[in-house]
């Protein structure tokens, strides 16, 4: 475990293990009251990967990346011959370095991705935006509402988050997109009624 950085926010002395996820103790040192919260993973450590084996044996198949390495597996994406050092095992598949940088350079997995723009709070937000501040910004919903259907309508396929959430911002963006196309149809109306009633 890496306790290194558990140190007393009142003397700046290390703190041992014994204080972490143990409730209210004493810091050793200033005995001030200390309470220290930790994830499961920070008292686990981190485990060493398995040593590959020497090629023995002449015509025996060794590692693509290091030939005086026995071969472990073959990479899932390209075939090549990995050891122990090179495989890469993710979601269910055995990868070698190089297709696991490609992969992750065009997003062809979706298991790799991490981040996502996410189009739908974009749209919601402008939707939101103009309503929340009308006094000072109601011109801008000529420029919102239009924003909004083209996010909606460009978008409305693309993946949504990473992490699971509803469907439910895009079509409540399009409701806020066709209010302001109404209210702004409504302004027209009042001025040409103005204008020529």
């Amino acid at each position: 475990m890496d306790t290194e950085h558990l140190i007393c926010p009142a003397c700046r002395a290390r703190l041992g293990t014994g204080h972490v996820n143990a409730g209210l103790a004493a810091c050793p040192s200033c005995d001030t009251s200390l309470r220290v919260d930790a994830f499961p993973a920070l008292l686990r450590g981190t485990a060493r990967g398995r040593e590959p084996e020497p090629v023995v044996v002449d015509g025996e198949s060794s590692c693509y990346y290091h030939p005086h390495y026995k071969v472990e597996a073959p990479c899932d994406e390209c075939g090549r011959f990995l050891c122990a050092l090179c495989g890469i095992d993710i979601c269910g598949k055995h990868l070698c370095p190089a297709c696991l940088a490609s992969a992750q350079a065009g997003e062809r997995h979706p298991w790799l991705v991490t981040r996502r723009v996410l189009y739908d709070g974009m749209a919601l937000a402008l939707g939101f935006a103009p309503l929340l501040l009308f006094l000072f910004c109601w011109p801008v919903t000529l420029i919102t509402a239009p924003l909004i259907v083209f996010l909606c309508v460009r978008y409305w396929n693309a993946p949504k988050s990473v992490v699971p959430r509803g469907r439910w911002r895009m079509p409540l963006a399009l409701l806020l997109a066709g209010a302001q196309f109404v209210a702004w149809a409504g302004v027209a109306a009042v001025m040409l009624f103005a204008l020529f009633g």
